[in-house]
């Protein structure tokens, strides 16, 4: 019988949620984790900017106004700016919708900023589009762009020489695009974008063509030397832009004709690369070739457990501090983003999270990535409330949530639900009243939508409230299938592992656990043991666990609490041999 080892946690970084129990060498399990130079580490924390946005919102865009920073923020029924400062603590909303506006809740924006000679004094703009494609990509309403002074927090207006469209809008200075259904694109003359093109004929620059045969969904600019260039995904093909001059303006040459597109707002640019979600794979295009992004850790994973329904709700963005690609989607049957899936573009790997976001922004203005809460509408109950006094707080059943509380105006005797948001309060009117009983069902006026600066501290700032994130990440299996405790090593001895020792290598703030996994075969039901628990001063953690095949469990949830794994040693020893 071979002596005690001592061993490394060597799992390979990532999270494999494809594939079997022992179908390769990944971390298994984790949530709020990300890996940095190989090393599982945890993800920064988030801070609420304001409660008090008409949501979900569908688009964002950020821009800079010196020492504060002005946050646009799209709904289907609003567009919104409040400005937030170098914490993205916000302060204030302003409403910016467009007059004459209609709502629906199938809007789902575009948005950009663009150069203007005559409109604005400080020279930017921020054009905008309102398609109806959020249930369906392939919608053909069409509809005429926005325009706002991106300095100030002046109101979109209509550009009434712009053609109406069904897909959206984008910016390659110095001109500004629209497209849509049948491979519609126009764009507008040199920095001015509420000049295009007349049936007279083009007027400077402006012009218009039909480029591919399906709808296009959705353009970017590229970073080209040569030009104005960008790429534009149709729901079937991907095309360059190049800027030719000329008659012709443009060159449009395709890179692909069998490429799909799961979302319109699923493609982000990282470093010059597109990176996109496609009906049944991901893609990425160096804007000469499109190619398949290799995925096996999770990509079955994801597209088994999409809520297809809800497709054009798939969103992407970025945070490159740590080289990540993010798309938020909604999982299961849940009708809003409710998970993320990253893409690790220095690691080249992949993992996931739990986090319900429906819209988000990075820039370089500001350090932190700006990201929409989830929040959906809450009905609120008023039930058996009795023989009431004026000026008295009802009591009757205060579990209608978040944070209000009902009573009798002494002046109208209505029935009003208050709460205090930081140091204002916002109230509504429930019900009219000349007080006795009541028993009245009603629902919170849509919006309430949060705003949160992401990778912040370590917990989850919510008004007063600093709670802890749970994060956590399990090991592969180990294990000594032949008296070692390589799991590459042939098949041999069936020998079961003890585990006697871990000596934790973290750097790490707040108490952490470890708990051991373990089975008995490959598909066994796993036997969870009981945590032991070690902070930044542990040396070591002495046990006796015994199993065939070992995982290892760690997990921070406490205020404050951080880690970055090192190299973990385990001391293992040959167990009981069994048949």
């Amino acid at each position: 019988m071979s002596e005690e080892q001592v061993i490394l946690i060597n799992s390979v970084p990532g999270i494999k949620r494809d594939g079997t129990t022992l179908d390769g060498d990944n971390y298994s399990d984790g949530q709020w984790v990300r890996f940095q130079r190989g090393r599982p580490k945890k993800m920064k924390g988030y801070r609420r900017s304001t409660d008090q946005l008409t949501g979900p919102v569908r688009e964002m865009i950020v821009w800079s106004r010196g020492d504060l920073n002005s946050v646009h923020c799209f709904s289907s029924s609003k567009v919104e700016a409040l400005l937030v400062d170098s914490a993205g603590i916000g302060n204030g909303i302003v409403d910016c919708t467009p007059a004459g506006f209609t709502p629906n809740a199938n809007i789902n924006w575009t948005v950009d900023t663009q150069y203007d000679d005559a409109v604005s004094s400080q020279g930017t703009v921020i054009p905008a589009h309102a398609p109806q494609s959020l249930s369906n990509i392939d919608d053909q309403t069409a509809s005429k762009p926005y325009l706002a002074i991106a300095s100030s927090l002046d109101v979109f207006t209509q550009i009434a020489d712009a053609p109406a469209v069904s897909g959206g809008v984008f910016a390659v200075p110095p001109y500004t695009f629209v497209h849509g259904s049948d491979g519609f694109l126009a764009w507008s003359d040199q920095n001015q974008p509420q000049v295009w093109y007349t049936s007279a004929g083009n007027i400077g620059d402006a012009g218009a063509d039909r480029v591919t045969g399906a709808k296009i969904v959705k353009g970017l600019p590229m970073r080209s030397g040569s030009g104005a260039a960008a790429l534009l995904w149709s729901l079937d093909s991907v095309l360059r832009m190049d800027y030719v001059g000329g008659q012709a303006i443009f060159r449009f040459s395709h890179l692909s004709t069998q490429t799909s597109i799961l979302s319109s707002n699923a493609i982000i640019e990282y470093d010059g690369a597109f990176f996109w979600i496609g009906i049944d794979r991901f893609l990425v295009c160096d804007g000469s070739k499109v190619d398949e992004l290799p995925n096996d850790m999770n990509q079955n994973w994801f597209f088994d457990n999409l809520n297809y329904a809800q497709r054009q709700k798939v969103w992407a963005t970025k945070v490159p501090r740590f080289g990540e690609i993010w798309w938020f989607y909604p999982r299961g049957d849940a009708t809003e983003c409710t998970h993320a899936i990253v893409f690790n573009v220095r690691e080249k790997t992949w993992y996931d999270t739990e986090l319900s976001r429906a819209a988000g922004w990075y820039s370089q203005i500001l350090s932190f990535p700006m990201w929409a809460g989830v929040d959906p509408t809450t009905q609120l109950r008023l039930s058996s409330v009795t023989n009431f006094n004026v000026g008295d707080v009802v009591t009757g059943n205060s579990s209608y949530a978040k944070g209000y509380v009902a009573r009798v105006d002494p002046v109208s005797n209505d029935v009003i639900l208050e709460r205090y948001v930081g140091a204002f309060l916002q109230s509504e009117t429930v019900v009219s009243t000349s007080g006795g009983s009541a028993d009245t069902t009603f629902v919170e006026s849509p919006g309430s939508s949060s705003l949160y600066a992401h990778e912040q501290g370590w917990d989850a700032v919510v008004g007063d409230n600093q709670d802890a994130i749970q994060s956590y990440f399990t090991t592969a299996d180990f294990g000594m299938p032949s008296g070692g405790p390589q799991p590459s090593q042939a098949q041999g001895i069936n020998r079961w592992t003890r585990l006697t020792r871990v000596e934790p290598d973290f750097i790490m703030e707040g108490e952490m656990s470890v708990t051991v996994i373990g089975n008995e075969f490959a598909q066994a039901p796993s036997d969870v043991q009981t945590g032991y628990n070690f902070d930044s001063s542990t040396g070591k953690i002495d046990m006796r666990e015994q199993h065939r095949q070992i995982q290892l469990k760690f997990e921070s949830n406490t205020a404050g609490g951080h880690y970055e794994m090192g190299r973990v040693i385990l001391h293992t020893e040959p167990g009981d041999v069994r048949s």
